[in-house]
């Protein structure tokens, strides 16, 4: 069986997402590129590039059909015609070759609509292919393996069960395998019931009978932002809040779409940009990178200033969550804020003799233009180191956060 199957096997975000660049900008060329934060893993040295060739070729067969159709309709009212577009839709091949200090150069061209899956499929891909790299096939490694990941949950799950805040599962970009995906998320849909409120991937969230939840991701700023270097630095920076117009243009009434990812060039300069009007209207934002409590402190901060009600505001953690931040985070947040978890690796893939590795698969040119993340961790930023000084200079980004990507 191929690991990737269904191209519903995607994160929730990754179909509003389709919707909005299929509605906005259905031309536009873009490049996406496969990165191993962890560098001093050589990764083909682990993994056989046949075996992940092979892996990746039968991609471009693949079909949403009827019934994946439907479970996209369940999303949301999506119109028909991009119901028709999805089902014609038809993924590029991608180019895969070893480079000399033993990592993967693995890169998706084409229409944005038509490439921008290839992210959540590389991903598990790679992490899968190296979890049997390191593994091996032996049925007694298996059981240990098997063993000792279910005693972690368990472990886990006890240090959760007295939290308040809602749990998503962030599994699928670096999980261990489809199967453990599966069976740790029904472990812990019985262990903590009434903690997780949702999976971010739509076809297990479909097969375990859970909402497929998913906010957006950094793709929509940085694709927008590389298209309007054309124009001006100006149009640069507006570009984030072109993003927010959009967003809210399609999914504003849907208040729990509404989720703010401020971190793509620094979140200093994001809330700066977006006005005051926008921070009362949308329901909250996502933490993806640098102190998390610095910026829980800095956002409550900021909605109260504008006298807004945290107690009324999400702010959902999702950077690198491990059981003990999380019920830190809550400890210190709670009753002055709501909050949420988006829970992903360290639930996906903590097992003996496997230490999961900080892979990413990053936009990297969009129009022709370079992309760009800078973060609020500068260690998690991507981009050409040109190109990472002149975005730079154009968002006024000064953060000193550096902090090992561990996820």
């Amino acid at each position: 069986m191929p690991i990737i199957w269904s191209l519903l096997e995607t994160d929730t975000y990754k179909i509003f997402m389709l919707y909005f660049i299929w509605r906005f900008f259905p031309r536009l060329e873009v490049e996406f590129s496969f990165i191993n934060r962890t560098r001093r893993v050589r990764l083909a040295e682990e993994i056989d590039v046949a075996a992940l060739r092979d892996q990746l070729s039968h991609v471009p067969l693949l079909r949403f059909d009827e019934a994946e159709l439907r479970a996209v309709r369940r999303l949301f009212p999506f119109p028909d015609v991009f119901i028709r577009a999805l089902r014609e839709l038809r993924l590029p091949p991608v180019d895969v070759s070893v480079t000399e200090d033993g990592q993967f150069s693995i890169v998706a061209r084409g229409l944005w609509f038509e490439v921008t899956l290839w992210e959540l499929i590389v991903l598990p891909v790679v992490s899968e292919l190296r979890a049997r790299a390191v593994i091996g096939y032996s049925p007694s490694a298996h059981k240990r393996v098997i063993a000792e990941g279910e005693a972690r949950l368990r472990a886990k799950a006890d240090m959760l069960r007295t939290g308040q805040w809602p749990i998503l599962l962030f599994d699928l970009r670096r999980r261990l395998s489809g199967i453990w995906e599966r069976h740790t998320s029904r472990m812990l849909l019985g262990l903590l019931p009434e903690r997780i409120a949702g999976i971010s991937n739509v076809l297990v969230a479909q097969e375990l009978v859970v909402p497929a939840r998913g906010t957006n991701a950094h793709e929509l700023p940085m694709a927008l932002t590389a298209l309007r270097a054309h124009e001006s630095a100006v149009a640069m920076r507006r570009a984030q809040v072109e993003v927010l117009e959009k967003w809210e243009e399609l999914y504003g009434m849907r208040e729990d779409l509404l989720i703010m990812l401020p971190d793509t060039y620094g979140s200093e300069q994001f809330f700066d940009a977006i006005g005051a009007e926008r921070l009362r209207r949308w329901r909250g934002v996502r933490q993806d990178s640098g102190d998390p409590v610095a910026f829980g402190e800095a956002t409550i901060r900021r909605w109260q200033a504008l006298n807004i009600n945290p107690l009324k505001k999400l702010i959902l953690f999702s950077d690198g969550l491990t059981p003990q931040k999380m019920s830190a985070l809550e400890e210190r947040f709670s009753g002055r804020m709501s909050g949420g978890f988006g829970w992903g690796t360290n639930k996906g893939n903590d097992v003996p003799g496997l230490k999961p590795l900080s892979l990413v698969m990053k936009l990297t040119a969009a129009a022709g233009n370079p992309a760009v993340k800078l973060s609020d961790n500068i260690a998690k930023s991507t981009g050409a180191p040109d190109a990472v000084d002149l975005y730079k200079d154009v968002f006024g980004y000064t953060a000193s956060f550096c902090e090992e990507a561990v996820y």
